[in-house]
């Protein structure tokens, strides 16, 4: 009986809704709405304004450029600290920790084991970037990512690629990165080799990002490597 009285209520409430005009407020008339025996007086209020749906899509327009900080480089793995919230690497372990490769800075490197063949380490700025573009990272005042890699065997070869907001890829993969290195397409293995990759070269539309990748391209399925010293540089 009171479930039916309520519903009653909520039915003759909506139908008598005013008509906003002009952009004003919605509201309740006062009546009296009659239910078997009973008179239930409705007073006369407003309606608050439907709250518009949240957007999935990032507002770029909140992805304003911030100058490179004094060291002309935003480091993402530095002197053994991983300064991005996480990764998605696929295909292999991560050990962000380790001291197995000799650090080029600090107490520890980062030691990649394989798990499968092309494995890569993904490093994510931040997960809710895909909400909010201010928690993105900007490329804009950089010119290249910069790293260090130690190989365990000969012929290691890398690559590269950059992902913006909503997993979506962005620019090209560019599948070797010897040029760019400085042990060329066969790095001394057990030694540290320095790798300057022009963002340029990757050809983006977007500068905003939400993670990139550094994989190994040697197709084995049981490989060790080392990365150090990675990051943005303005220089």
């Amino acid at each position: 009986m009171v479930i039916r009285m309520v519903i009653a209520v909520v039915l003759a409430v909506t139908a008598t809704l005013a008509a906003p005009a002009g952009g004003a407020t919605p509201s309740i008339p006062a009546q009296t709405i009659t239910f078997g025996s009973q008179a239930i007086p409705i007073t006369a209020q407003p309606v608050a304004a439907a709250m518009p749906a949240p957007s999935s899509r990032v507002s770029r327009a909140s992805s304003a450029s911030s100058p490179p900080p004094a060291s002309g480089v935003a480091w993402v793995y530095h002197n053994g600290v991983f300064a991005w919230d996480g990764d998605w690497s696929w295909s292999l372990t991560t050990n962000y920790r380790d001291a197995s490769g000799a650090p080029i800075d600090g107490r520890y490197d980062l030691k990649l084991t394989a798990t499968g063949a092309w494995g890569g380490w993904q490093p994510y700025v931040n997960a809710a970037c895909q909400r909010s573009a201010s928690l993105c990272f900007d490329t804009s005042a950089y010119r290249y990512l910069v790293f260090a890699m130690k190989p365990t065997r000969a012929n290691q070869r890398l690559k590269a690629a950059f992902l913006s907001s909503g997993d979506t890829a962005d620019g090209a993969v560019l599948y070797d990165l010897s040029s760019y290195c400085s042990g060329g397409s066969n790095p001394p293995v057990g030694q540290w080799e320095s790798c300057k990759v022009p963002l340029s070269a990757f050809g983006m539309t977007d500068p905003v990002i939400l993670k990139f990748s550094i994989g190994d391209q040697t197709g084995v399925s049981t490989n060790v490597w080392y990365l150090d010293d990675v990051g943005f540089s303005a220089n």
